[in-house]
Formats: C-alpha cells, structure tokens, sequence
C-alpha cells in the first residue's frame, strides 16, 4: 500500500548530525514501519507521530538508548512510560489488577501507573529509576503500535522538555528536535533520530492522559488525550455561566454552561511565556468555539497571580465589564471534589498541598475546613513556622530545613505555650551543626534570621515539611516543587526495613483550633540520624505520622460539626504512598472519603474548585 504522505526524516545517523535532513518520500507504510524499526533495532530513537502528539520513542530493553533519551528529553527524575501493542503483552510484564487492566484498554488509552516492587527497579534501571510504580500504556496511535508490535515494549515519551509545550507539526518538532540533538551532544554513541509520520501536524495537541487505581478509587493524574475533548457533567451544575483561570503553576482554564464544564489541556507555569501565549491563543478558540459568554469570571487568590490578570482582562472581554472574584487556593481544591460528588451535603474536608497565600496573611498548605450552606472556614492546619523566604517554592531546600528546624527549636527556647509548645532536651541548632548537609555559618544566619523574623514568612505548609524532611534525609541541596519531595521520602521508604514511629503532636491554640506541631517528628528524625539509624526507615515513619494526625484531626472536627462526610483534596495526594497511607487511617475509624475522580488532584483540576460557592452557583 502507498503511503504519499509518508515520510521520514533522519537528524541524526550513526555517529554524526545531519545538517540538511535526508527526506524520504513514496515509501510504503510497510517499507517505513521497517526503517524505522531498524533504527530502534540499532539502538536509535524514532521521533513518531501519534494520535494527538509526537512522541520520542526507543527500544525499553537497550539501556543505552534510554540513557540517551533522558538526556535529549532533559529527564533524570521521573520514571519513563513503557507502551505496548496490546493489553495482553503489558499484563504479561506487570501483573495488574482486573480495574487497571480495564483502565488501560478503555478509551482513552492512558498511561496507567502500576506498583512495583521495590526490587523490580533500581538506579542503574534507566527506565524505572527505583519508582515506586512504572507507567504502562498501550502504544497511541497506529505508527506507535506497528513498531511495538515489530520491536517489543517501547520507552514512549512526549517529543518536548519538561514544562515545555508539546510541538504541533512537523515543522515545529523538527526545529526542536535539532535543537535538542545539538544541546545533548549526540556523539556519545552510534545512534540515530529520526521523524517517523506525515506532516499534517493536530489540531490540538495532548499528552496522554495518566490514571492509576488507589483503593478501589479512580485517581485522574493528567487529564489530557481522550478527556479534555468531553464535557464534564457537575453533580449539580451552576445556574449561570463561568470561567475560571486556574493556578499559575499546572494551570488550566475552564468554562461552564448549565450543569457541563469544560476543562482545557495543562499548559504548566504561566510565568513561562510560551506557556501564557498558548493558553491566551486556546481561550480564545475555545470561547468562540463554545459561544461561552461567562457571568462570573475567577481568579485565584494570590495578588501576584499572572491567571488573576487573565482573569481580569477576560472579564472585561466578554463586553458587560463583569466583575471578577478570587478564591483561595487550598478552599479551590476541597470545592473541586465538591463539584464533582455533591456540592450540597455538609463536610470536613483535608487538603495537602504546598504554600499558597491564606486569608490571614500567612502561607496555607495543610488546612483543614468545615463546609455547610456554600461557605468554608478554616477550622486547622499544622502549627504555623517562621520560614525563610516569601514564596511556595524555596530557593534552596538546605536553607528551608535550617529554617523549620531553627524556628522549632526558637519555639522551644521561648518555651512558647499552647500548640507550638514542644520542649526538647537538646536544642537543634547545635544538633544541625554537625550534620553533613549543613554549613556552620549558614545556619546560623538563618538561626538569626528566624529568631528576629528577618525575611521569613510564616508557613503551616505541608510542602514546607516535605521539603525539609527530603533535604534532611535525602541529602538534597535542592528540591524543585514538592511531589519531588514526596518522590524522594519515597524512594527510600521503599527501602525500609522497618518504619520509625514519628508523630505530629496535635494541641490548641489560644481560640481552641487544634494544630499540628511537627517538631517532635524532626526532634525524632535529628536524633535518628545521629545514632545513625536507616534513612529509609526515618523515611517510612513520615508517611504514617502525616496520615495519623490527618485522621485524628479529621475525628476532632467530626465531633465538633456532628458532620460525617470527609473530602480529601490537594495535589500533594498524587503521591500513591500518602494517599495509602491517608485512606487505611481513616479505613480504621470506618471513614471512606470522597475525593477527585474526574479531574486531577493538583492544580490542573483546581479550576473546576474555582466555579463554587459564588453568587449564583446555588
């Protein structure tokens, strides 16, 4: 059979780049599914063309080429997705349950993340990483499945950088695939990368979306190919139109009609400006192509949000000068489960997540809120620390730990009363001193710096401590956003032999709030450490310890309301690990709680959160 527009394009071939790339044309569909699998066959990586993006794909049993790809993709934390031509061949590799397999064969085809044994990976495994789970899916798109079909399971990954936006046609992922050749130095070995495809290009762009099965729940990780093109039906939809903007990290925009909203593909941080460009160029076709005209416009509730800007511009787009209201984050969250189960019956809700401003002034990201009649209060949240900094991501991770651990230990040396009360025998400035991760001096400007409040903001943010937990035990000098965090703790908590009992001691504040102190658990964590106790079992005890106090708070506030429905929220659930940990807590006081099924936990489903509770939605 004739292919006419068939082609590939060779950029690189045994050894050395190819500055004007050798176009082959009138192939078969036969003969390039052959050239192309014998570049894979060599060691080569194939650049192919799928249902919605391109993809960079190897052969997953030659290491070599995997290595090679992380270096063109500039991935060396995350673990690659293995695609198969057939649900039976994928099974047959990673035993899976009868839910994930029918998640995996059923539109739309996603990445399903599988658990596997800590032994099935280790750091030398250029695919897996040592992760706690592999990502399995079945080969996008006709030219995917002929080569995996020809070549066996392939290493899939999307043809752009982390946080870049996906290239929609040949033109523009040749340009990055030149570019990234260049910049990876491709010398190293007797390789080849080619362009396997026609140059039609998409519509619309998508990854393919991720899920996994936690539980018996349905978790949705990256809604994108097969998801984003359907209307997601509200438990109640609102009476009037909205549109609301998302975060500014992860984000996407949203609109709905009646009782159907319609969420838009992750663009990821808009402070870059590829990202704010392709997400202004889509709202625009998207607003047109669904004749949406909004009566309530949101933002989220930081003022530096580049989305509340958006926002207010877009508001007086739509001709009526519509005003436009803003919601915190970590409420955005809790309400996105709302609107997706029932945005109606009174409940307790937890959300973890990283820093984000709050109501009070101070960074929130462990709260948890009472919700009756459309309103939320603040009813908890982990006792609030001096950090240094003035963001939800720390500049160095080292410093963030020096700082949570000083503000801990001033805590105890003003022998504080009330929540933050903790008194330790040893003080940790002397303790941190010592240790290998740290610098004298350094922490003793942030020791100052926390005791006077000099370039602090005060934090009951979860991510604060993950981050401080992952540069304690993991070594890290730096931690870029918290589920790598998270990813660190993991990663050796998989190794544990057996789990240390750490605690978060939950106590009153002076208007009777119960807060969470986690100075015990890093008092615990230090001492550990010094009598050279296995960072993997310090790391297990965290897990647990998060988990017990959210279930005891959980009861305290069940008690307080007479409320029983439970919501859980916030990106940092992606985390499998947590989220187990979190469900058996509350499995035990016989609590099965609600949480997002439809959207993703972190901040691409927060907009959906945003269209609740405003005047109108009721």
């Amino acid at each position: 059979m004739k292919a006419d527009n068939c082609m590939i394009r060779y950029y690189y071939d045994h050894g050395r780049r190819l500055d004007e790339p050798e176009e082959k044309q009138g192939l078969t569909e036969e003969e390039e599914t052959a050239k192309a699998a014998g570049v894979l066959d060599a060691g080569g990586i194939v650049c192919v063309q799928g249902e919605s993006a391109y993809y960079l794909v190897c052969r997953a049993d030659v290491p070599g080429a995997v290595r090679q790809l992380r270096v063109l993709k500039q991935s060396f934390y995350r673990p690659f997705a293995i695609a198969y031509a057939d649900g039976g061949a994928a099974a047959a590799d990673f035993p899976m349950t009868q839910e994930e397999r029918r998640t995996l064969e059923d539109p739309p085809h996603p990445i399903v993340l599988i658990p596997v044994p800590a032994a099935a990976g280790s750091s030398s495994d250029p695919v897996r990483l040592s992760f706690p789970e592999q990502g399995v899916c079945l080969a996008p798109g006709p030219l995917p499945r002929k080569l995996a079909e020809s070549c066996g399971p392939l290493v899939i990954t999307s043809a752009n950088r982390w946080h870049e936006n996906t290239p929609q046609d040949e033109e523009a992922v040749s340009e990055w695939m030149l570019t990234a050749s260049m910049t990876a130095g491709f010398t190293l070995m007797d390789s080849a990368l080619v362009l396997l495809g026609t140059s039609a290009g998409f519509g619309q762009t998508a990854e393919q979306s991720v899920m996994r099965i936690v539980k018996g729940f349905r978790q949705v990780l990256r809604r994108a190919a097969g998801l984003t093109d359907r209307p997601i039906t509200l438990a109640d939809g609102p009476r009037e139109d909205y549109f609301a903007a998302g975060s500014d990290e992860d984000t996407a925009f949203l609109y709905t009609r009646g009782n159907q909203a319609y969420l838009s593909r992750n663009y990821g941080s808009l402070r870059r400006a590829e990202a704010a460009e392709a997400y202004g160029r889509e709202l625009k076709v998207a607003r047109a192509r669904l004749a949406l005209y909004p009566d309530h416009c949101v933002a989220d509730y930081s003022s530096q949000s580049v989305s509340a800007a958006i926002t207010a511009y877009e508001a007086g787009n739509a001709g009526r000068g519509i005003p436009f209201v803003r919601i915190q984050h970590e409420e955005a969250h809790a309400a996105s489960v709302l609107m997706e189960k029932d945005p109606y019956t009174p409940a307790v809700a937890a959300v973890f997540d990283n820093a984000h401003p709050g109501t009070d002034g101070s960074l929130w990201g462990m709260d948890f809120f009472s919700i009756s009649h459309g309103t939320m209060v603040r009813e908890a949240g982990l006792f609030p620390r001096e950090l240094i900094g003035d963001g939800p991501l720390p500049g160095s991770a080292v410093t963030l730990a020096c700082s949570y651990l000083s503000d801990c230990d001033v805590r105890s040396v003003l022998r504080e009363t009330g929540a933050g009360e903790y008194i330790m025998e040893k003080n940790f400035r002397s303790r941190i001193a010592g240790m290998t991760w740290t610098d004298k001096k350094a922490s003793d400007l942030v020791y100052a710096a926390v005791l006077h409040k000099i370039n602090t903001v005060r934090s009951s943010s979860l991510g604060a401590l993950l981050f401080s937990a992952a540069a304690i035990l993991g070594e890290e000098k730096e931690v870029h956003y918290p589920l790598e965090a998270l990813d660190i703790l993991d990663r050796l908590a998989a190794g544990a032999k057996a789990s240390v009992p750490l605690e978060i001691r939950i106590a009153q504040d002076e208007d009777g709030r119960p807060l969470g102190n986690a100075a015990p658990l890093f008092d615990r964590i230090v001492d550990g450490l010094i009598a050279g106790e296995s960072r993997a079992d310090l790391a297990a005890g965290i897990f647990p310890a998060i988990a017990g106090y959210a279930a005891q708070t959980i009861q305290i506030l069940r008690k307080r309301t007479g409320v029983d429905r439970v919501i859980l929220a916030g990106g940092l659930l992606a985390n499998r690990r947590l989220l187990s940990a979190i469900l058996d807590a509350l499995e035990k006081d016989g609590i099965r709680p609600d949480i997002n099924e439809i959207v993703p936990p972190g901040d691409q489903g927060i907009a959906l959160g945003q269209a609740y509770g405003l005047p109108g939605v009721f």
